[in-house]
């Protein structure tokens, strides 16, 4: 699995890096960063299926744990310096206390401001326009997690899913049914459920 994550780990840094340069030097997508995106989210639901599948004794809280461990420990510090570069330093307009809540709760780039009446516009973090794709991410272990541990999880665990099946269903929701990403992340949890079952 070592050349998975590592592939894995390559596109998310073209998406990060690329998706940002060509949208401020030249004003348009470039072909590789859709590819990027794909494979992307089918590895990610991959590698996550393979994981849980192989750890032993794994519950919902240590699963949460480990997903929230991996996003918000480089999440952070990409909020801070994104605010450092872009709103100190270039000079750009400052997100509001209402963007870095929403950004930290991950609402950017989510269904919730244009389905639920009265929940204010998410902005652009400073000009960091590719956190949309940490939303996603998390939400999709989010319902993953959920769906996955369901029945081995106690009474306070689901009390917790329950909270977070709420958003976790209309994001997951809104990327499969109107957009494609939900079903390539899903799609990777099913080839490796598939290798597990028929392994070739």
């Amino acid at each position: 699995m070592q050349f998975e994550r590592w592939l894995h780990f390559l596109c998310w840094l073209d998406i990060q890096l690329f998706w940002r340069a060509t949208c401020q030097l030249v004003r348009k997508t470039m072909p590789f960063q859709s590819l990027a995106v794909v494979v992307f989210f089918w590895l990610s639901g991959f590698l996550i299926t393979y994981h849980c599948l192989t750890r032993v004794k794994y519950s919902f809280s240590e699963y949460m744990i480990d997903r929230f461990s991996r996003i918000y420990v480089l999440y952070v510090p990409a909020m801070l310096i994104s605010f450092v570069v872009f709103a100190l330093l270039i000079g750009r307009t400052a997100p509001t206390a209402w963007d870095w809540i929403a950004h930290l709760f991950q609402l950017q780039h989510t269904p919730f401001t244009r389905m639920i009446e009265g929940v204010p516009r998410v902005n652009i973090f400073g000009g960091n326009s590719v956190f949309w794709s940490i939303a996603v991410e998390w939400w999709l272990y989010v319902f993953f997690g959920i769906v996955f541990f369901w029945r081995d999880m106690s009474a306070v665990e689901r009390g917790l899913a329950a909270v977070l099946a709420i958003p976790a269903i209309l994001v997951v929701g809104y990327f499969t049914i109107w957009e494609s990403i939900g079903w390539e992340w899903f799609l990777g949890a099913l080839a490796l459920i598939s290798i597990s079952i028929c392994p070739p």
